[in-house]
């Protein structure tokens, strides 16, 4: 390697580059090396190396790239993380034919707990809800922190049987449901959350951002049906909400131009 660098002097009078040299101890350190060539009466003399310690400006950078893919009060991924390892997983899918799946999780009411404890004591569930869900990954699933008090889990390796998977990632999928909403102690204080949640299959051929609608949909669906359980993505769903939606923008235009009108027929009971 040096006498590459020294051809390179030997070309262009000098060289600049990064590589990683050994110190006494063993350690390996990352360096900018500068080079130049030292000649006398036209002919080369010798070369001067110049090296300058990275691991500041290295380690600076790496934590940029997890702050990048991870939430930094929970240290789960986020969304740019999660939807990273959902790409993984579906290529792997794609290939493999091992099936993936997606739940969400939203904390029932978690408003209360920072209107009535303080925002400092709602900061200090999430982490808690963050190691409960760690806890109970296998190796090769991931959790996110996707949102205020949502989460998210992807099951991989579930196999290649469709209806087989499907009940894998449902029994996972309980099992980080019932461990979050168990009584947890923060300031003193036994809190106890209930946890909504919705669950769908990866499908290669439709995505990442296919898998997010379809298990934010299902757990719309848990959240009307009473909250505190857990509902499994069916195609009907979307357009459930869709509907919704619809009815909601119908509704403000008409707030808007004043075309709601109220309408009474009155009952009257002879007695």
């Amino acid at each position: 390697a040096l006498s590459e660098r020294a051809r390179s002097l030997d070309g262009e009078g000098e060289w600049r580059g990064e590589l990683w040299l050994s110190t006494a101890d063993g350690r390996a350190v990352p360096v900018l090396q500068s080079g130049s060539r030292v000649t006398a009466a036209g002919h080369t003399a010798g070369y001067v190396f110049v090296c300058q310690d990275l691991t500041l400006l290295k380690a600076a950078e790496a934590l940029g790239r997890k702050l990048r893919r991870h939430d930094r009060l929970t240290e789960l991924l986020n969304r740019q993380g999660l939807d990273e390892a959902m790409q993984r997983a579906l290529a792997t899918s794609a290939i493999e034919g091992d099936r993936a799946a997606l739940a969400v999780f939203d904390l029932d009411h978690f408003t209360r707990i920072n209107d009535g404890l303080g925002h400092l004591s709602g900061d200090a569930v999430l982490p808690l809800v963050a190691e409960r869900i760690q806890g109970l990954l296998r190796d090769g699933d991931w959790a996110a922190r996707t949102g205020g008090d949502e989460f998210a889990c992807l099951f991989t390796e579930l196999g290649e049987h469709r209806d087989l998977a499907a009940r894998r990632a449902l029994g996972l999928a309980r099992q980080v449901r019932r461990r979050i909403a168990q009584p947890m102690l923060v300031d003193g204080r036994e809190i106890e959350v209930k946890v909504s949640g919705g669950l769908t299959r990866l499908a290669p051929h439709e995505g990442s951002a296919a898998a997010m609608r379809a298990a934010g949909a299902a757990l719309h669906r848990a959240k009307d049906q009473g909250r505190n359980q857990l509902a499994f993505f069916e195609p009907q769903m979307e357009a459930e909400i869709d509907a919704r939606v619809k009815l909601e923008q119908a509704l403000r235009e008409a707030l808007k131009h004043d075309e709601l009108r109220l309408a009474v027929q009155p009952e009257l009971a002879q007695g």
